[in-house]
């Protein structure tokens, strides 16, 4: 799990399910709903500048994804 850099979005990983959630807590929506990987996602960080989410899984893929 993962906050950005303004703390209004949540970022999760799904362990089982290799899926991304991005949850804005505020409005109580997802801002994006991810499936990235084909089995156990384990790492997961937003980039310095809040623009991407890099996601890590057992699968030994690397997604780099586009919030905007």
């Amino acid at each position: 799990m993962a906050l950005n850099n303004t703390g209004d979005w949540v970022a999760m990983g799904c362990v089982g399910l290799g899926q991304l959630l991005v949850w804005e807590w505020q409005s109580e929506t997802y801002v994006m709903k991810q499936q990235g990987h084909f089995n156990n996602m384990s790492c997961l960080a937003y980039s310095p500048d809040g623009q991407y989410i890099v996601t890590g899984g057992e699968d030994g893929k690397v997604i780099k994804l586009s919030l905007f």
